[in-house]
């Protein structure tokens, strides 16, 4: 029984790809502020840090997805779906023609070429056509490429640690799975001074832990203001150089 237990443990541990970081002491005490950009505090301690390595957000982990196996005219197709989804997630498509495996098809994707690995749109009704050197191998396949539902949406996410020191370690600060298409980002400093701003923050724009000016800013604990059109999002950022 305990071998079991045991094997069922590591096995949650290889599948999960979530990481932590460690909690570290970053300051002491506390801090508030009231200006003309609105008011806030925080208490600087013992602090969860929520960041990017290489770009990918450090959160509990997502449900691991299955991948969907569909058998036609003795054609296998595999379809790999991401860990998560967002609203531009490709599903990867794998064919294996039992008959003709020694050639290697021309895949067309709703009549467009795709190159190895083909990468298909997640949506009910994907035309696929599977040109091969032989053409008695040639195939059409029309592909659900919806996953189940062990397949979840992306969790949005704000991380609160930034480390821009140039070692590709959390060196920029963004926002993950954003939930509107841009924001009105406003970092500020402890006592409330603006230090950073941007009328149209995207998911693809990268905050490097510099002022408004391009000047670096010391270590220390800031704010930022995250305003969309639907919500509101506020906390701390944990600038270590």
């Amino acid at each position: 029984m305990k071998n079991i237990l045991l094997i069922f443990v590591l096995s949650l541990k290889l599948v999960g790809s979530s990481q932590t970081l460690e909690r570290e002491v970053i300051a002491s005490g506390g801090f508030e502020y009231t200006n003309a950009n609105g008011s806030g505090s925080a208490t600087a301690g013992q602090v969860d840090f929520l960041s990017l390595t290489g770009f990918n957000d450090l959160t509990q982990g997502f449900q691991q997805p299955s991948n969907t196996i569909v058998i036609v005219n003795e054609t296998t197709v595999e379809i790999t779906f991401p860990s998560c989804l967002t609203n531009s997630s490709m599903a990867e498509v794998v064919f294996l023609n039992e008959l003709c495996e020694n050639e290697t098809p021309t895949v067309f994707i709703n009549g467009l070429e795709s190159s190895s690995p083909h990468e298909i749109q997640i949506a009910p009704s994907v035309l696929v056509f599977l040109d091969y050197p032989n053409d008695a191998c040639d195939l059409e396949i029309e592909l659900n490429t919806e996953p189940g539902t062990d397949v979840e949406a992306c969790a949005f996410f704000i991380p609160n640690l930034i480390t821009p020191n140039g070692d590709d370690q959390n060196d920029f600060w963004t926002v993950i799975n954003p939930l509107e298409n841009s924001y009105e980002l406003t970092v500020l400093s402890r006592w409330g001074e603006e230090i950073f701003s941007d009328s149209e923050f995207t998911s693809d724009k990268l905050w490097n832990g510099n002022d408004s000016n391009g000047n670096r800013i010391p270590t220390g604990v800031y704010f930022y203001l995250l305003v969309g059109q639907e919500e509101t999002y506020s906390g701390t950022i944990n600038l270590l150089r």
